[in-house]
């Protein structure tokens, strides 16, 4: 994560109020993992980090629509698009790992006993993951391309990488 400890101490300190001081101390604190390398633990790490990175976007939008201390939205500004680049490779791994599971292949399992060794694809999922059909659906969509394009146009632009920009342009890739 990008070194914000220089920025905030040039902002002087007679100028900021006890809200912002905490905010920066806020801000300062937050350190994501790297991606954790058991697979199982990535929902977890991906409902984490889009928490942090949804509140570090709600401190950036007060101090832009109060017109507060432009130094410290892009303080915070920042550490939403590093935690939202974080979570798109979490998401982007797990996405690689949802596409690896082998479905039954049209086993019919009425005819045996159903074991551990015979479970669809959606219950390997819904149990080794704890994901809905729908979000696995939505995480597998994502692609290599599209997730580093997000990526890179997050940063562009100083907006937030999410797994909905990486699918626009998926989408959009395909139309044409």
């Amino acid at each position: 994560m990008k070194d914000l400890v220089p920025v905030a101490n040039s902002i002087p300190e007679v100028v900021l109020n006890s809200q912002e001081k905490k905010d920066i101390k806020t801000i300062l604190a937050v350190n994501l993992p790297i991606l954790p390398t058991d697979i199982s633990k990535l929902p977890d790490y991906i409902n984490v980090g889009s928490k942090v990175r949804d509140y570090m976007k709600k401190i950036a939008t007060r101090y832009v629509t109060q017109g507060l201390n432009p130094q410290i939205y892009n303080m915070a500004l920042d550490r939403a698009i590093e935690c939202g680049e974080l979570v798109l490779r979490a998401e982007l791994t797990l996405s690689t790992n949802l596409k690896q599971i082998k479905t039954r292949q049209g086993m019919r399992t009425d005819l045996k006993k159903v074991n551990e060794q015979h479970k669809t694809k959606t219950e390997e999922i819904k149990q080794k993951y704890g994901l809905t059909p729908e979000q696995a659906k939505k995480i597998s969509m994502l692609q290599e391309w599209a997730v580093e394009a997000a990526i890179k146009q997050g940063w562009e632009n100083r907006e937030i990488p999410t797994r909905a920009m990486a699918i626009q342009m998926i989408k959009k890739k395909t139309q044409s």
